[in-house]
């Protein structure tokens, strides 16, 4: 059963954070790439042997999880069936949760880093019970995703110690993303720079300049254009809203506005972009079911 969100344009608004379950047979591997945002991977049963440039062949057993680090390459080998909930989120998020290890961490001295598992504790179980209901029944709208990746930080906070915690997410406060979380957690709420340089609490200039520094030398400008793109992607695509309440939701003053961003980005209209990924949906299930798709 898939559980519709009647809320406009609601599933997946941020795809940079949420959750999914995979499901792996005994042989079968699954890969994490570098991107853009950090991986937990919560292990419901089963058994994974996990290679990337930090660990080999580490052994992962069920109701353990392990952090993938978004600099690094991952590849899952199932080494009995498996089933494992993966949330990803690109910052540890606001002042409440675990962001404030960030100021412990820089304190540390003594603090050595290995790849390793933590075992799952009662309270944490019980908040994934709740994730894998709601994924299971196939919902993927923002409301729930988005604040739950927060309330997950908020549950690891306060249920395990923060020597553990600093451990576990030891790539993540190693590099320095105090401003890129800033940036990253603002975004969806502004819909221009100079609201998004002020709602960090900067001047546009020394806010182009410290972005330069710390997104790699992108502008401020072209990154907010793609994390837009990647939204409205994910709206045309994995929702059934209207292309025009599309358009007025993210600004564009008509459907043919939109239509023009669609083929800058895209190089094909909304309801072409909409046909092609509705068909590339419908091949994977088919190929999945061992059918032919005509």
């Amino acid at each position: 059963m898939k559980l519709s969100c009647p809320s406009t344009c609601a599933a997946l608004q941020h795809p940079e954070s949420g959750f999914y379950i995979k499901r792996l047979m005994a042989g079968e591997s699954f890969t994490l790439e570098q991107s853009a945002s950090n991986s937990i991977i919560f292990l419901m049963y089963g058994t994974l042997e996990i290679d990337s440039e930090e660990c080999n062949a580490y052994g992962l057993s069920e109701r353990h999880m392990v952090l993938c680090y978004k600099g690094y390459n991952y590849t899952l080998k199932a080494t009995s069936n498996t089933e494992f909930i993966v949330a990803h989120f690109t910052a540890l998020g606001g002042a409440c949760d675990i962001s404030m290890l960030s100021k412990l961490f820089k304190r540390q001295t003594a603090l050595k880093y290995e790849f390793e598992a933590i075992a799952f504790n009662e309270p944490l179980r019980d908040f994934l019970n709740g994730m894998y209901r709601y994924l299971q029944d196939g919902i993927e709208c923002r409301h729930l995703h988005y604040p739950s990746i927060q309330i997950l930080f908020v549950v690891l906070r306060f249920y395990y110690s923060p020597k553990v915690l600093m451990r576990f997410f030891y790539n993540v406060l190693d590099s320095d993303t105090s401003f890129r979380s800033l940036v990253e957690n603002n975004r969806p709420k502004v819909r221009t720079l100079n609201e998004l340089a002020e709602i960090c609490g900067y001047d546009i200039s020394t806010f182009n300049v410290l972005f330069r520094k710390h997104f790699h030398g992108i502008t401020p400008y072209n990154w907010m254009q793609e994390q837009r793109s990647k939204e409205i992607y994910q709206c045309i695509c994995k929702t059934n809203t209207p292309i025009g309440q599309i358009a007025e939701e993210y600004g564009f003053s008509n459907a043919g506005h939109l239509s023009t961003f669609c083929r800058k980005f895209w190089d094909m209209t909304p309801m072409k972009l909409r046909a092609k990924a509705r068909r590339e949906e419908a091949e994977a299930r088919a190929k999945a079911k061992g059918e032919k798709y005509y």
